[in-house]
Parts: C-alpha cells; sequence; structure tokens
C-alpha cells in the first residue's frame, strides 16, 4: 500500500477545534483525526460489555444485525457474511469473557434511536451543533472486522469509546482499484475484496488482501490511522474506508447528508447518481426523486466543466 502523505489532519484536543475548522475540512473533502475531542464522554468510562448488557436488560432488548467476515475467502459474498438478526442482549452477553477470544462478533451499526437509554453516556460534541439531521449509530462487537465501502450521500464523524480501531481510508480517486461491486447492484459503493484474507489475529492488519489477487488493490493509495478511545475521525463523503476493531470495540459514528457543494466530480459520486434513476425506476411514482436526480445529474455537469479530477 502507499501511504498519502499530508492527506490525514491532525489536532490535538478539542479546544481549537471548531465547527468552522469541521466547515473547511467538509469543503475540501479531506479526512482529519481529532485526538481526545470527546474524551470526557461517559461512555469512556462505563460502556464495557457487562455494563451494556445490564443496560439492556433493564430497559428493553432490541433485535441487531450481525455480520460476520469469511475466513479464507477471497472475495467478500454479502449473502455468506450476513448473519440471522440476534437481540442484542445475547450478542453483547457473547463478548462477556468469551472462550476464544480472537473470535469476531460483529453488530455493523444499530440506530442510537433504538439504545435511547445509552444517549445519557454518548458524546455530546459542539461540532455537529449547526448541522441539521445528524443521527447516531453504534457498532460494536469483539474483534471486529468490516467490509471496504463509501458513503453515498453522508459525512461521518466516527467517534472511538471503547478499545482501539484501525482504519484505513482512501480517497475517491483510487475506488476503480479496490475491486468495488458493479454500479448497477446495490452493492456499488462497496468493494469485492476481503481485506482479512490473511494475518487476521494482525492489528492492524495491513497485510490482509491476497496481493497476487488483488495486485491494484495492493498498490492504491490510502492513509492507515489507529483511533484510541475519546478521538474522533472525520469520514468525508465518497472515500472508502474499511475498519478493524481490536477485542471489546465500540464506536459511535455520527452521519448527516453532505452538502451539494461538498460533492466532487469523482467515481463514487457518478456511481451514486447512477443509483438514483435505478431507484427511480423501481418507484416509479417518485416524482420528486427523478427531479432530485436531475438536478444533481445537471449540477455535477457543471462541475466537471470548471474542476479538475482529483489524482
Amino acid at each position: 500500500m502507499k501511504q498519502i502523505k499530508n492527506a490525514l489532519a491532525l489536532h490535538q484536543g478539542d479546544s481549537s477545534f471548531t465547527p468552522r475548522e469541521l466547515d473547511k475540512h467538509l469543503s475540501n473533502g479531506q479526512p482529519v483525526i481529532i485526538r481526545g475531542l470527546n474524551k470526557g464522554a461517559r461512555a469512556i468510562g462505563c460502556w464495557t460489555p457487562e455494563y451494556f448488557f445490564d443496560m439492556i436488560k433493564k430497559n428493553g432488548d432490541v433485535i441487531s444485525p450481525r455480520r460476520l467476515t469469511p475466513v479464507g475467502s477471497q472475495k467478500i459474498n454479502f449473502k455468506d457474511i450476513t448473519l440471522a438478526p440476534q437481540p442484542i442482549s445475547e450478542i453483547v452477553a457473547d463478548c462477556i469473557d468469551p472462550e476464544d477470544p480472537d473470535k469476531e462478533i460483529y453488530v455493523p451499526g444499530i440506530r442510537m434511536r433504538n439504545l435511547q437509554y445509552m444517549e445519557q453516556d454518548a458524546p455530546r460534541t459542539s461540532l455537529l451543533r449547526d448541522i441539521a439531521g445528524v443521527y447516531g449509530e453504534v457498532f460494536m462487537g469483539r474483534n471486529t472486522q468490516c467490509v471496504a465501502h463509501f458513503h453515498r450521500d453522508s459525512q461521518a464523524l466516527l467517534c472511538q469509546m471503547q478499545g482501539r480501531k484501525h482504519v484505513r481510508l482512501y480517497p475517491p480517486s483510487q475506488l476503480n482499484k479496490l475491486s468495488p461491486f458493479s454500479a448497477f447492484t446495490k452493492y456499488f459503493n462497496r468493494s469485492k475484496i476481503n481485506y482479512f484474507q490473511h494475518n487476521r489475529q494482525d492489528f492492524p492488519n495491513t497485510r490482509g488482501i491476497d496481493p497476487h489477487r488483488y495486485p491494484d488493490a495492493v498498490r492504491a493509495q490510502c492513509i492507515d490511522v489507529v483511533v484510541e478511545p475519546g478521538d474522533a475521525l472525520f469520514i468525508p463523503i465518497h472515500w472508502t474506508h474499511v475498519t478493524q476493531g481490536k477485542d471489546w470495540n465500540v464506536s459511535m459514528v455520527y452521519f448527516w447528508r453532505a452538502r451539494l457543494r461538498d460533492w466532487k466530480v469523482n467515481g463514487p459520486a457518478i456511481r451514486t447518481l447512477m443509483s438514483y434513476p435505478i431507484k427511480t425506476l423501481r418507484f416509479p411514482f417518485s416524482i420528486p426523486a427523478r427531479l432530485y436526480t436531475l438536478f444533481r445529474l445537471a449540477l455535477l455537469s457543471k462541475q466537471s466543466r470548471t474542476a479538475k479530477m482529483p489524482k
């Protein structure tokens, strides 16, 4: 992997990082890590699996999605890696003193509104106070491993609460090197590559890809960063990323819809725009959706005449 120099902005603490500073990175489409942004959040001290289990049992269980990265397989098949939903209390219980400490247990995102009783502990960052439509999701488990993907129309702020997490980020210009699924499938924003085929016990696992099957991915430009409890990582729209959590791991991720001016001319953006007409064909009476698609296509066409393709 070719590491990109000076592409990841770094800030220490939360005092000097303001909403205006975040807006600059939103406009530039630049990832940034803010060390210690949420160091005062209660979740850092109390979100153990035992605490989660007790809170869920007291306040009500919910059904949660589950996913498991394949062992030894070069390619991702979503039918194989998607497990049957399960009560989240049972998933968390499996994370307490597991018989196999290296076993992967992964909840790939559950809306915080389904766990409202946990919001008292969640970080309350002022960075997002002026942004409308922000919602949170919790990602948790043990030795978590995800599929490489980009966010179709959302910006994201990953706040690490428990454990350490390795995040690999690829700029939009690198997507075609990452063996994405066809642009005409619902997985158009995801990679076929199993990033954890090899060296699954390494952390961070930077050598999990089969270099013979995916030579272009091995040569792709990327950023590797490890986030610690209390850190926050801004992931710009259309940046492909893949995450790996060590041991018991909890992340709180805040999402919000990207502004039109934050979109750039790149492959992921074009793929996303192509998906809107497909959705419209499925729901032919959705006139607003069709108008919205035409507006975005016109805007992108205008940008392409005035902007250079990112390197």
